[in-house]
């Protein structure tokens, strides 16, 4: 004897009961997988049937043994309807409740205990048969998913070792005194444990390949929205360009013709000139429109392109002309500071934060641009007088499309410092704001370290 019966069932309802626990909580974990309830149904009713077996009651043999073979069953058929469920199919029980139906009376008359071997016999080949059924219901839906594979193979091992046992213990079922001194027998309770074992094992795995695919699925969605995005906001920039560069033709036509009447008219009526005044008001407001949409569109694009070449640029130069640009002071005695950067964009870093200086200063003459070294790096300090940032508001005033709450300043899209701080960052530097007392900008660049490429 391998080991006692009793053993062996104690084992059972070990394995049954930790399967139950496992599928119970990969189901709570993943309840959109409704099968891995029905799996866990299946092993609980057979650890039901291990118990039964284990405490069987000497005065109701019978009792117990019915209780076991439907309890056994049941999970065969519980698993089968598991199997269907995570291999994307909907439950169907008129045939297997029809087939334990059919086995019912079977097992009322052989309910005597002399009868436990024919009870056991039956219990077999019912086991199979249910086994066989739900090998081909899920090696035809397998999907080439190894989970579904190892799972169909189980079952349909189970169809062959039950009839075999069967076999065999009707073979030497003479030779023994009781059914549970069989080696068939014994061996058969070994592969319940190592079936048992299997079958949750592959119901996980399952689970876990369609988890992978269910993703697998979400990021090929979220891939293809992300193109639809993209390609709708490329078309969106691509109209807004196009309707804006449209837009210039008219408008300079327009500005011309107010010149013309202008200059050819020097006697007009009071209502005439205020109208024309309003005409080259208007246009000349829609014209900055225009360029200031083809300039943040173009200026966007160009650096989540990445579309910069740094090159040796004289950071004095840069500042200097901006300050000319907007008449503000330059404070510096660096004659040529050099940096690697992008000429195209450094205009716009420091000519955004001159132009917002400008439009918040309490008085214009107070704004400043100062630059200064500090070891391996220049700085510049962009001042002016005015109201300030409130501090809440100082760590999003870098973010796209952010505008603070000032009364003082113009409309504008929320772009300057969004760029302010980008184009800063493509150059390695960093740029920080105070405003305990002037609102300060600070910019600091690195110095170019390979003096051979100095520009002069």
């Amino acid at each position: 004897m391998i080991l006692d019966i009793k053993t062996l069932v104690t084992v059972v309802i070990i394995i049954c009961c930790t399967s139950a626990f496992a599928l119970t909580f990969f189901y709570r974990i993943s309840k959109q997988f409704y099968g891995l309830k029905y799996a866990a149904i299946g092993a609980g009713l057979q650890a039901v049937g291990a118990i039964s077996l284990f405490v069987r009651h000497p005065d109701l043999p019978t009792l117990t043994m019915v209780t076991t073979n439907i309890s056994n069953l049941m999970a065969c058929i519980f698993y089968y309807q598991a199997a269907r469920l995570l291999c994307d199919r909907k439950t169907s029980w008129t045939y297997p409740l029809l087939f334990m139906a059919a086995l019912l009376p079977l097992f009322y008359i052989y309910r005597l205990p002399e009868f436990t071997f024919e009870r056991v016999i039956a219990s077999l080949i019912a086991t199979g048969v249910l086994a066989l059924f739900g090998s081909y219901m899920v090696f035809k839906n397998a999907d080439r998913l190894p989970g579904r594979l190892i799972l169909a193979v189980t079952f349909f091992l189970s169809g062959p070792i039950c009839f075999l046992s069967v076999l065999s213990m009707t073979a030497s079922a003479d030779h023994a005194q009781s059914y549970a001194e069989l080696k068939e027998f014994q061996y058969l309770f070994l592969w319940f444990i190592i079936n048992t074992t299997l079958i949750s094992f592959s119901f996980i795995i399952l689970t876990s390949e369609k988890l992978q695919q269910q993703l697998k699925e979400q990021v090929e969605l979220l891939a293809r929205a992300r193109d639809i995005a993209t390609k709708s906001l490329q078309q969106q920039r691509h109209f807004l360009s196009m309707l804006s560069h449209e837009f210039k033709a008219p408008i300079a036509s327009i500005r011309a013709n107010t010149d013309l009447i202008d200059y050819t008219q020097k006697d007009k009526a009071p209502e005439v000139e205020a109208s024309l005044n309003r005409i080259k008001n208007v246009s000349t407001r829609l014209s900055t429109l225009v360029d200031h949409c083809l300039n943040n569109e173009w200026l966007a694009h160009s650096i989540e392109q990445h579309q910069e070449r740094l090159e040796p640029v004289s950071l004095t130069l840069v500042l200097t002309s901006i300050c000319d640009e907007f008449s503000v002071k330059f404070k510096g005695n660096i004659e040529d500071a050099i940096i690697n950067g992008e000429a195209m964009f450094l205009p716009v870093l420091f000519s955004n934060l001159v132009s917002n200086a400008c439009k918040h200063a309490k008085n214009r003459d107070a704004v400043q641009l100062e630059l200064s070294e500090q070891g391996e790096h220049y700085q510049v300090r962009i001042s002016d007088d005015g109201l300030g940032i409130p501090e809440q508001q100082q760590q999003h005033i870098f973010e796209r499309y952010y505008q603070t709450e000032s009364g003082q300043a113009e409309g504008g899209s929320g772009l300057g410092l969004y760029f302010v701080k980008r184009i800063t960052e493509m150059h390695g530097g960093t740029v920080s704001v105070n405003c305990e007392q002037n609102t300060i900008f600070t910019v600091t660049l690195a110095k170019l370290k390979n003096t051979d490429f100095l520009i002069t």
